[in-house]
């Protein structure tokens, strides 16, 4: 194509140029939120790994004590000893509910986290490869 002026405008040479930035822009995009998703699968699965062995640890505790519990019990025969044996084991379900719920609610909200991020990156890049193609449209009729 001619340029009003009459010197001669490598449109082609554009293009590419457009072409080249456009690719290493996505590369880098790609990149930068593939590494970011794999920062939050480790976090969600440290966060996991971490009230697994807490959960194991509160499962410990409460066998132990339970398990005092029912020796106490046992030495004593009371129905005092009985009472305390099935609050504290009433105590330890209650402790291993909660602390399944906040692994799930963390795991949770590590996923959702993460999901939001890639689909928020796709959605950019699809704006950001719209906008391109439109920027070369604009290009091409301006230069013809």
């Amino acid at each position: 194509g001619w340029h009003p002026d009459g010197r001669e405008v490598e449109v082609d040479g554009l293009l590419a140029l457009v072409r080249v930035v456009e690719v290493e822009d996505r590369e880098v995009s790609e990149g930068a939120l593939r590494a970011e998703a794999e920062k939050l699968l480790a976090d969600a699965q440290a966060a996991k790994a971490a009230a697994e062995s807490e959960a194991a640890a509160i499962r410990q505790r409460a066998q132990t004590e339970a398990a005092d519990l029912v020796k106490a019990s046992e030495a004593a025969a009371s129905d005092a000893s009985a009472r305390r044996t099935a609050a504290a084991t009433s105590r330890i379900a209650a402790a291993e509910r909660t602390a399944t719920a906040e692994l799930k609610a963390e795991v949770a909200a590590q996923v959702t986290k993460a999901a939001a991020a890639i689909i928020a990156a796709r959605a950019d890049k699809d704006l950001q490869t719209r906008l391109t193609d439109e920027a070369i449209a604009g290009l091409d009729r301006r230069l013809h």
